[in-house]
């Protein structure tokens, strides 16, 4: 109860005001409670007459008591007033980039030494008469991957290293046509060895960049070889005789967005963050007292998965809030986390304002043994459902309640 006692003499004396003190919540935080204001003026108490009193001083002196009242209830705080409520959201973890591994290599069929001369230099029986120049044009050979059927290439490059095992020395300006044997018979790139290459040498050809092409697993190489000749007979030996040249296919590590392969185990992750800038309450730190959030997570790998779903900014027991989930491919889970008495803070900077919740989903596939379909818009979905946190605590700015 509030009273007012006021005075007119030749001065005016304005006595107490009482008012009950709020009642506190039980939780220890610090609040600021703005309570009702109002203002009275002499003018408008005068004109009632019932608040009027004549009076004298304990000297005798006349006086006029003006008596007013009011009151103020107690400044009670709903458990609403103390929540945040933030939105709802999804994000999709897209696996964007696909890595095939560690390099690959593979071996071409050999070429012979009667695919390189002409059959009459050979039917002299060990003795190889004088020859002119000439340029050798062997059958094709085919090379097949084993890691892939078809990828389309993000990044990726080729190369052959070319082995000489014979005794012919070979001029400058070899060529390898190297062929993508899909669908259809395609060029992929024409290598050039501008070197001579001598009897039992290696050689390194230029590099293919592979980016943005579509392959399949099987290679075609056409070659052109331009062997220098020869003003002497030379009696061949049985390693003569036996002595071929080949090539090694050199695939670099494959990054793809599509493919059907057989795919080494990788991981990937995305984070995403949900704003709370527009929330009636700006926290530092709070004690969560109840509320929950609810994950749903569709895996649409065709292969399984382990998810790791990180929330940066609760804590529990001092860490970070971590849900680890394995999921089937193509399989869909619901995941529901009981947040109570997990601390909330801001993980960028713990001084400052939490203006946003973050949150992060690794995903790691397993390796397959079998060829699998896979391109880059496959995807972990999350969606993100917060109910209302209700705090225990709260340190921060708090807006009027």
């Amino acid at each position: 109860m509030r009273n007012y006692l006021i005075t007119l003499t030749a001065f005016l004396t304005i006595a107490a005001c009482t008012l009950n003190e709020p009642h506190l919540p039980s939780w220890d935080t610090k609040w600021t409670f703005f309570l009702p204001v109002q203002d009275y003026e002499l003018s408008e108490i005068i004109k009632e007459d019932s608040l009027l009193t004549a009076d004298t001083t304990a000297n005798g002196i006349p006086i006029i008591s003006i008596n007013s009242s009011d009151s103020t209830d107690w400044e009670r705080i709903a458990s609403n007033d103390m929540t945040i409520d933030p939105d709802d959201d999804r994000f999709v973890e897209k696996v964007g980039e696909i890595s095939l591994g560690d390099p690959e290599e593979i071996k071409s069929p050999e070429l012979n030494l009667d695919e390189l001369l002409p059959p009459v230099l050979l039917n002299s029986g060990d003795t190889l008469p004088p020859y002119d120049p000439l340029t050798a044009h062997p059958e094709v050979k085919n090379v097949e991957f084993e890691r892939y059927k078809s990828v389309h290439v993000k990044k990726g490059l080729l190369w052959l290293t070319f082995y000489n095992e014979t005794f012919l020395k070979i001029r400058s300006g070899m060529t390898i046509k190297v062929y993508n044997d899909g669908p259809s018979l395609e060029l992929i790139d024409e290598l050039v060895f501008t070197e001579s290459i001598d009897p039992s040498e290696t050689v390194k050809s230029t590099t293919i960049d592979l980016a943005n092409q579509t392959l399949s697993n099987q290679f075609v190489l056409e070659y052109s070889i331009p062997i220098a000749g020869s003003d002497t007979s030379k009696v061949l030996t049985e390693e003569d005789k036996s002595g071929s040249t080949y090539s090694i296919l050199h695939l670099d590590t494959l990054t793809v967005d599509q493919a059907q392969a057989k795919i080494p185990s990788q991981s990937f992750d995305r984070s995403k963050q949900i704003d709370l800038q527009n929330q009636k309450h700006q926290l530092k730190h709070a004690v969560i007292d109840r509320g929950s959030i609810t994950f749903i997570v569709d895996n649409h790998l065709p292969i399984d998965s382990d998810i790791k779903l990180t929330l940066y900014n609760f804590l529990e027991n001092g860490s970070y809030k971590t849900i680890n989930l394995r999921l089937m491919g193509d399989e869909n889970r619901v995941k529901t986390i009981d947040l109570s008495d997990m601390e909330i803070i801001n993980y960028k900077d713990p001084d400052a304002i939490i203006d946003s919740l973050g949150f992060n989903v690794e995903a790691t596939v397993d390796s397959t043994t079998d060829y699998v379909t896979i391109n880059a818009d496959d995807s972990v979905a999350v969606d993100i459902q917060i109910d209302s946190l209700y705090f225990e605590s709260i340190t921060g700015i708090l807006d009027r309640i």
